[in-house]
């Protein structure tokens, strides 16, 4: 790994916009964003006002950044913010602020993770918990003017008939027309860069300073973005895309020689983990 002074030379050889400096992040920045959600009840009080008749109950953990991957040589999703609400509930909650085509099938993938990770801890189909995959975005994902859009299975032939699997989507737009409750006004308010009186966004601004004097979490901020540079804009990952299978071995030791552990490689390039471990 990489000393701080190799970091701080790195990563300002990155030349990001202002925004993009620690300093200056907002909460729509996804890595601030799941430091300001570690705090129990400030992730809490964000979900009463997402899903005020959800009843989500006691959170028992937060993960931030977490990886999961099911089975040795699947492809692994990344969540930025995954919570364990009870025994009954489990929510991924993504910062989104780039538009994407791909965006909705993201949320099949996250939905198909959390599953399968739980029922490979032996929990049986009929106890998996209910599951929502939530992006809160600073863009219109429908175009339709819309704060909250929420997804569920229904028949086709009949559109009162729901399916009941316990799988909700939900993507919530910062910059929305129509009305919504003044608590969740106040929270896609801040997210767009609008200030508030809310007490409770008060809190959340207290929490980005505690955040942004953590020297630790500065330093994952800024290793995070080295990588994320790296994997944007190298060649050799590019050439995945093409398929070249050698190109592919070429981009894992390159990706080895940067700090890169087997499973962030094995996510980016799909590569089997053995494959991995035999060019170290």
């Amino acid at each position: 790994m990489w000393s701080e002074e190799e970091i701080e030379a790195r990563f300002n050889a990155l030349n990001l916009p202002a925004d993009r400096q620690w300093e200056n992040l907002k909460l729509s920045n996804d890595f601030l964003f799941g430091k300001v959600m570690q705090d129990i009840e400030i992730c809490s009080e964000m979900l009463r006002r997402i899903l005020p008749a959800a009843n989500i109950g006691k959170i028992r953990s937060v993960q931030i950044q977490a990886p999961i991957r099911s089975g040795v040589d699947s492809r692994g999703v990344r969540f930025d913010t995954l919570i364990d609400a009870d025994e009954k509930k489990v929510l991924d909650v993504e910062m989104q602020t780039s538009d994407s085509i791909h965006l909705m099938k993201r949320t099949r993938a996250y939905h198909l993770s959390m599953g399968g990770n739980i029922l490979e801890k032996g929990v049986s189909y009929i106890d998996l918990p209910d599951a929502f995959v939530i992006f809160i975005c600073t863009f219109d994902p429908f175009k339709l003017g819309r704060h909250v859009y929420t997804f569920r299975k229904f028949c086709c032939e009949n559109k009162k008939l729901e399916l009941n699997d316990g799988e909700t989507t939900m993507f919530l737009n910062a910059y929305g027309k129509d009305r919504v409750g003044k608590k969740m006004k106040a929270f896609l308010d801040f997210v767009a860069g609008r200030e508030s009186d809310d007490p409770f966004i008060h809190e959340i601004k207290k929490r980005m300073v505690f955040a942004k004097l953590n020297r630790k979490w500065r330093q994952e901020y800024m290793v995070a973005s080295i990588r994320e540079t790296d994997v944007r804009y190298d060649e050799h990952v590019k050439a995945f895309a093409e398929g070249d299978y050698s190109r592919q071995l070429k981009a894992a030791r390159n990706m080895i020689a940067r700090g890169y552990d087997e499973d962030e490689i094995h996510t980016l390039l799909e590569l089997p983990v053995d494959e991995i471990r035999r060019l170290k």
